[in-house]
């Protein structure tokens, strides 16, 4: 399923209608330093900065893990 969300640019949207408030949005929340794939930032990550990452993972999954067996399926 191809990526259609508001961050998506406009070349590789299936659009030709331009919005001046989209690209404000876009370049209000759009990172800088391009477009760097998921797999580039962690590879630029330092050691101790991946273990963090790591670790954090793993704690969220522990916690969604322990809502999921209460049957507490709420976002908040």
């Amino acid at each position: 399923m191809p990526d259609t969300g508001l961050m998506q640019p406009m070349a590789e949207r299936n659009t030709t209608q331009r919005s001046e408030m989209l690209d404000a949005f876009r370049d209000a929340l759009a990172p800088l330093g391009g477009s760097q794939t998921l797999e580039d930032k962690l590879q630029a990550l330092t050691s101790s900065q991946r273990d963090m990452l790591l670790s954090t993972a793993k704690m969220v999954r522990m916690a969604m893990a322990g809502r999921v067996a209460t049957g507490d399926y709420s976002m908040g």
